[in-house]
């Protein structure tokens, strides 16, 4: 009994944990996926263009649009990304101001 409800939290807290994930960490993923898009797009043009018969001019298509997309996110994160970063640093400068002027009284 006590398996299963620890076994039942640990798959909860699971995505709880992925949506828990820093900024910084963010970025990474999603550069990391907008390149591995890029790879993917890349080798099935590389593919075509030698002449192999693997993939047809839609997978390429596909690809790009999918490659267009990833960028799009990352796009619209970075912009979200720089704004949380000026939000945070007159925070933090305010904070570091205050404490500061603390330790001097």
């Amino acid at each position: 009994m006590k398996l299963g409800i620890l076994g039942a939290a640990l798959v909860l807290a699971l995505p709880l944990s992925a949506m828990a994930q820093t900024l910084p960490q963010q970025k990474a993923d999603l550069e990391e996926a907008l390149r591995l898009k890029q790879f993917i797009c890349n080798g099935i043009a590389d593919v075509s263009a030698r002449g192999a018969g693997d993939y047809a001019s839609g997978d390429l298509a596909r690809c790009r649009e999918a490659l267009g997309a990833q960028r799009a996110e990352y796009q619209a994160f970075m912009a979200q990304y720089a704004s949380a970063q000026v939000a945070a640093s007159p925070a933090a400068a305010a904070t570091s101001h205050t404490t500061f002027a603390d330790a001097a009284h």
